[in-house]
């Protein structure tokens, strides 16, 4: 069990791994949510700066949470968090916004996740949102990943687990975090 966890744990930040989300004034630190605001019961995966994108020149934060509240009852949440300056992408010559959903949805289509393209709710500029559907080591998974456009950054937010999270009250809080720190639609 403990390699199905590390495999789906792989597979959330690997959808966050993208080119892309924040400015060079914001610490994107302070501005991603907290563990504490993401839900009762997770705690820290990972959390700084995305490898890839920071040897870019592109500012970007990945925070990664995970919760295993039951072994008896196994059930598994993840949740990740992106934000990605889209200005700075740009200036690599890339589409901050096409990079991140290419690089998300291979990420997670090579760990056997399909993601479907459905309605989302208004939350930013742009804002796209995918049903997250897979299985591994026999146990399904689901949850949904929203992406949008606020100020500079491009924000994602992941979340699957076996009772199938949803992403969109975490990316409501988001944008309102980013708000609150000065960062507009």
């Amino acid at each position: 069990m403990r390699r199905w966890l590390m495999v789906v744990i792989a597979a959330v930040v690997a959808w966050g791994a993208m080119p892309g989300a924040a400015t060079a004034q914001v610490d994107l630190g302070a501005v991603v949510l907290a563990v504490e605001e993401v839900g009762t019961g997770f705690t820290t995966v990972q959390a700084g700066p995305v490898d890839q994108a920071e040897v870019m020149g592109v500012p970007s934060y990945l925070a990664v949470y995970a919760r295993m509240p039951g072994l008896l009852n196994f059930s598994f949440d993840a949740v990740a968090i992106a934000l990605v300056d889209d200005s700075a992408a740009q200036a690599t010559g890339q589409d901050g916004l096409a990079a991140a959903i290419d690089a998300q949805l291979g990420a997670l289509a090579a760990f056997g996740v399909t993601a479907t393209p459905v309605p989302a709710p208004e939350i930013g500029r742009e804002t796209l949102r995918y049903r997250l559907d897979g299985a591994f080591s026999g146990i399904t998974l689901s949850g949904d990943a929203i992406i949008w456009r606020q100020g500079s950054l491009i924000a994602g937010i992941a979340a699957i687990g076996t009772r199938s999270p949803s992403a969109e009250a975490r990316a409501r809080a988001q944008a309102l975090k980013l708000w609150m720190h000065g960062i507009a639609g």
